[in-house]
Formats: structure tokens, sequence, C-alpha cells
């Protein structure tokens, strides 16, 4: 059985509503926004940029054209742009399946090199944002009606144009 025939088999995405953090098309998160979206999933897709999400919006559905996709403008260091994400979110839809948090800043080099600032931003993105993320989409659980188990994982790997050779 090929990846894609068990992708079809045991992870069944049809309709399932998905938030997207770090979505961005030329990285892991646009990999999995064109996953989902030929999967079936509806998608709350956000980058630091509006430009930024709606390009890997665009890219997407001009690969599945039927894809249901939303952008936002969501810098994960910023706790007013993740409260606003989730509202906005809970204000469009009233049940959220599968929150991914894939956004961060990458501090290049040698950290010995890297401005305080810098260290700040990628601890603010890749920590404090995820936990932010997770509590303001939760703390809405009852609204979102989310399921009350979750587990997340944290994957990292070069970006791959479709990495699970979904049909």
């Amino acid at each position: 059985m090929n990846r894609g025939a068990i992708v079809e088999q045991y992870m069944q995405f049809q309709d399932k509503k998905i938030v997207l953090t770090g979505a961005s098309i030329d990285g892991f998160g646009g990999s999995l926004a064109l996953c989902f979206a030929k999967l079936g999933a509806e998608l709350y897709i956000s980058t630091r940029t509006l430009e930024k999400a709606q390009t890997t919006a665009a890219a997407v559905q001009a690969r599945v054209p039927a894809a249901r996709i939303h952008a936002f403008e969501v810098n994960t260091s910023s706790l007013n742009d993740i409260k606003a994400y989730a509202s906005a979110v809970q204000k469009m839809t009233g049940h959220i399946d599968i929150l991914i948090n894939n956004a961060s800043y990458w501090l290049a080099g040698d950290i010995s090199t890297g401005s305080d600032e810098d260290i700040a931003e990628t601890i603010n993105s890749t920590v404090t944002g995820v936990i932010y993320t997770t509590k303001y989409f939760f703390a809405s659980a009852e609204k979102l009606d989310l399921p009350r188990h979750h587990q997340y994982e944290w994957l990292a790997g070069p970006a791959r144009p479709d990495p699970c050779n979904c049909p």
C-alpha cells in the first residue's frame, strides 16, 4: 500500500476544521495546508503578513480549486494578534477539530552574535506564542466545541511540495 493510500485510509480529514499557524507556502506549514486541503479539510491559516497568508491560500486553491481556506495575519509573538485570531475564527465557525502550532521565528547563525531582541522574538514566537495560541483557542473550547483531549507534536524537517503524497 502506498503512502497516499495509507493517509486516505487512516487519516480522515474530510470536513475537519483545522487552525494552522505558520502556513507560509514556502515552508512546512504551506505543505500541510496543501495536504489538508486535498484531504477535504477547511483551513484557518495564518502567517506574519496577510499577503503571505493570501499567497498560501491562492497557491492551495490553484491546486485544489474546491479548497475552503481562510487567511489571517498573525504574529505569534503578539498576544493581541493571537487573541484577535482566536476571536475571528470563533466568530466564523462553531467547531474546530485540530489546532496546529507551526509558526516560529528562527534565529539564524550563532546565538552569541544574535541580538537580545532577536533572542526574545524567537522565544516569544516559538514558546510563548504556542502557549498563548493554545490557551486562547482552547479557552473558547466550550464555544468552539473543541475536544477535551489534545495531543500535538513538534515536527521539523525540510519543506516538501506534497508531504503526504496526497492524491
